[in-house]
């Protein structure tokens, strides 16, 4: 076959939807835990709110919803954005829920541009590559298929997403001012782990496992630059590597959703290798 045949063979081959749908189910779960996070703390009507009316929000253009309705725009967003990643959890009208969503919490972070991270962002993509794909075929209420199969591009298509994301992390910190290789007298990541505003480690517990750290950082630089792997036949124990690196993460650090939204996308790595096991395991 052509180089351009072999291309459309692979995009086109069908696989398990259970991957692809884990990574529906498991998006939309963290994205609705911290945006009901926000609603516990009693910040809906603060953030996603206009200035004039007692909220945090300043930001003006013909796109955002709260230019036409500034007092109550935010909080209708903020109930759009939970129903339709309610309704996309659960497999109820999936793919119009999903782009909803997608809508709906783009424009809460164009309200609150401070509070619209990288994860955020990463996260809005995949639910947009959701829409086209065949997701809801599995784990949902209405339209579920027991042994559904759907096209191979989708979860290419992610794991080059998570390459990217890997990526960038890498380069920025190679190319940064800050030493991220075990040199030099600041250790970088010891002081990241001890910062009171985004760490849970106590600095004069930190600094006793100085050496540690300096490994660590080195290693985490070296793990992000070898994330091309997850292209590969490796890309399984790869990933492995990569989930304990955001489970320690996640313990360590109090960053929000990043860890929990970066490990949803790793069904697409680990899901087929599983459920290979598993068949075999079931002879």
């Amino acid at each position: 076959m052509s180089l351009w045949q072999r291309w459309v063979a692979r995009v086109n081959q069908p696989v398990d939807a259970r991957p692809l749908a884990l990574v529906r189910v498991f998006v939309c779960t963290v994205l609705l835990l911290d945006l009901l996070r926000v609603w516990q703390l009693g910040l809906v009507t603060t953030i996603w709110r206009d200035y004039d009316h007692g909220g945090l929000t300043t930001f003006s253009s013909p796109f955002v919803w709260i230019d036409r309705w500034p007092d109550t725009g935010g909080p209708v967003l903020f109930g759009v954005a939970v129903a339709a990643l309610t309704c996309a959890l659960l497999g109820v009208g999936t793919r119009p829920a999903m782009l909803v969503a997608a809508v709906a919490y783009s424009q809460l972070g164009h309200l609150f541009p401070p509070g619209d991270r990288g994860i955020d962002r990463v996260l809005r993509t995949v639910l947009l590559l959701l829409v086209f794909t065949g997701s809801h075929r599995r784990f949902a209420l209405l339209g579920a298929q027991v042994g559904a199969t759907i096209r191979r591009w989708p979860m290419d298509v992610i794991r080059f997403l998570l390459v990217m994301v890997y990526l960038g992390a890498a380069f920025a910190k190679v190319g940064g001012n800050v030493q991220w290789w075990g040199g030099g007298e600041t250790n970088v990541l010891m002081r990241i782990l001890s910062d009171p505003m985004a760490a849970r480690l106590d600095p004069t517990f930190a600094i006793l496992l100085d050496p540690l750290w300096r490994i660590g950082a080195v290693f985490t630089v070296l793990l992000e630059l070898s994330s091309p792997l997850l292209l590969t036949k490796w890309a399984r124990w790869w990933a492995l590597l990569g989930l304990a690196l955001h489970l320690g993460i996640a313990a360590t650090m109090k960053l929000g959703m990043f860890a929990w939204g970066m490990m949803a996308l790793y069904p697409v790595v680990l899901g087929p290798w599983l459920i290979d096991e598993w068949r075999a395991r079931r002879g």
